[in-house]
């Protein structure tokens, strides 16, 4: 991202991050105009995130191939057979790669100590993708939150949260999770999330 202040920076990763989540969640007709809004977002800030973000909200499912598209989220994250892109943490975080193991656990505990638990009807693992990128997204809304209030010291919180969760978890183990996406899937959409997804991890100093 080209330095235009952090400022700046930092609503345009709330709205990356939450929009990532959603890409990696169960595909919905609403997908393309959340990365067409993004595309517009990035555009001053980050121009290769940009195109690529674009690339992604061509590729996005319509109603036509929503059916296709689910098919494939299926396939690649849910099973209930072996899965090519497991969108959990622990599995790549834990030598014995399982589900659910200290490192999924260390994840609550961190949502739990900042006041945040996951949702009733969010039926997943604490440490799965969806989780981890929403997290990512409220840190950064926090810390902006916290400086409008002019409260430094619950800013500084966010931000060093942010910092800490990011290198314990989702950076410690996205890029692998996307790499078992790019190797695993044809499907336009999916292949074209591995370069955005890099992309805006780029974007965040934490």
């Amino acid at each position: 991202m080209t330095d235009t202040g952090k400022n700046d920076a930092r609503p345009v990763l709330v709205e990356a991050f939450s929009t990532l989540a959603a890409c990696f969640d169960i595909p919905t007709p609403e997908l393309a105009a959340r990365l067409s809004s993004l595309v517009e977002s990035l555009s001053s800030l980050a121009p290769e995130a940009a195109r690529l973000a674009a690339r992604a909200a061509g590729a996005a499912p319509d109603e036509a191939d929503m059916a296709e598209a689910r098919i494939e989220y299926s396939r690649l994250f849910v099973g209930p057979f072996s899965l090519p892109a497991p969108p959990f943490g622990s599995v790549y975080l834990e030598s014995e790669g399982r589900v659910m193991g200290p490192s999924t656990m260390d994840a609550r505990r961190m949502y739990q100590e900042l006041g945040m638990d996951l949702a009733d009807d969010f039926h997943n693992p604490p440490d799965h993708v969806v989780a981890e990128l929403e997290f990512m997204a409220w840190l950064v809304y926090r810390e902006i939150e916290a400086e409008t209030r002019n409260d430094a010291e619950a800013a500084a919180r966010a931000r060093e949260a942010r910092a800490l969760f990011a290198a314990r978890h989702v950076k410690a183990w996205f890029d692998e999770f996307l790499t078992r996406v790019e190797q695993n899937t044809d499907h336009p959409f999916y292949a074209s999330l591995v370069p955005l997804g890099r992309a805006i991890m780029m974007t965040d100093a934490s």
